[in-house]
């Protein structure tokens, strides 16, 4: 299926949350803003 993205709705606990702005946190302090903001982007 190229060129077609899916779109799913994702719920997250508040663990989950919590756990995801800890993984950007460390992707900010070791690879750089840029970095962790072309992660999030995917």
């Amino acid at each position: 299926m190229v060129g077609r993205q899916k779109h799913y709705e994702v719920l997250l606990t508040q663990g989950a949350e919590r756990d995801l702005e800890s993984i950007d946190d460390d992707l900010v302090e070791f690879n750089g803003i840029a970095n962790a903001n072309d992660v999030l982007d995917r």
